[in-house]
């Protein structure tokens, strides 16, 4: 039903009850071991400088806009232990680095938050909040949404899509 092609008289083609109880294809049960991990750039290291403030991003915060009139020191901090534990592909780095480019000035780091705190002990640390970052010692601002004005519980996602969908055309 929801493939882009038919997928009728497969051995999954039976009603949810009868999942538990099919017969899985000789060639589906060979187990190929995956390698999850990421393949990371050496840690650098962050030289301090006489900064009083430092704008510090993550990979889930990479907006350009976000307090542009700042006028001093823009770091993309990429957490090595983060990326162990939470592995991810080259291209999705890649990516990532690549977005960061938009941002005026910025330096990305391969490095823990505290080698960025022990080249910066007396700054004040700014970042925008995301779960993954939680342990950062920063003033957080709060994460900007897309459609602040969408407000209450919707029993679906697109529920909530079509409310924003729905503004966005009488912004328009």
């Amino acid at each position: 039903k929801y493939s882009a092609s038919p997928q009728y008289g497969t051995f999954v083609d039976v009603t949810y009850p009868q999942l538990p109880d099919i017969t899985i294809p000789e060639h589906f049960r060979t187990a190929v071991p995956v390698d999850f991990s990421s393949q990371l750039p050496s840690q650098t290291t962050i030289e301090p400088n006489d900064a009083t403030q430092v704008l510090v991003y993550h990979p889930w915060m990479l907006n350009p806009k976000w307090r542009e009139e700042h006028i001093g020191r823009r770091i993309l901090l990429m957490e090595p232990r983060f990326f162990r534990q939470f592995p991810m592909s080259p291209k999705r780095i890649e990516f990532i680095c690549e977005l960061a480019k938009n941002i005026d000035n910025i330096e990305i780091h391969w490095a823990d938050f505290s080698a960025l705190k022990k080249a910066y002990p007396n700054a004040r640390l700014h970042s925008v909040y995301h779960p993954s970052v939680e342990h950062w010692e920063v003033e957080f601002d709060p994460m900007p949404k897309m459609f602040p004005t969408v407000k209450g519980f919707y029993k679906s996602f697109f529920q909530f899509w079509n409310r924003c969908v729905k503004i966005k055309k009488e912004y328009r």
